[in-house]
């Protein structure tokens, strides 16, 4: 059996619990494994994780060969809040300036975030 090793290894379990090694040693926190291709609506994220004794610290790693795109950034952002994440981890061989400044934005924006739905007049502060 040929297993791929793209999108770091999302297709076998070994290869999985070395890429989270690596990934730990980088961040600088053990992760360890919940489950991979998780289900948030019609979407999947590639890595599902948590911090090392910390069952409510999740982490989303989101694997994109070539260059990131908004695809991507959407669907670590659905991950995130449909999965309950605290990390996002985007992987890619090519990062554009505008994604990278996207997330460093989002982090600002969300200490001081609304939701609103037109013709409702219920607000929700975060």
């Amino acid at each position: 059996m040929r297993y791929g090793v793209t999108k770091l290894g999302t297709s076998h379990p070994g290869l999985q619990r070395m890429k989270l090694e690596l990934l730990s040693k980088v961040i600088g926190r053990e992760l360890e494994l919940i489950d991979t291709e998780v289900a948030v609506g019609p979407y999947s994220a590639d890595i599902l994780a948590k911090a090392a004794g910390q069952d409510d610290y999740k982490v989303i790693i989101e694997n994109q060969l070539g260059k990131t795109d908004h695809d991507h950034l959407g669907k670590m952002i659905t991950y995130a809040a449909g999965l309950g994440a605290k990390t996002l981890i985007w992987v890619s061989d090519r990062f554009c300036e505008e994604h990278r400044a996207a997330l460093i934005g989002l982090i600002r924006i969300l200490a001081k975030s609304w939701i609103l739905r037109t013709g409702d007049t219920r607000l929700s502060h975060r």
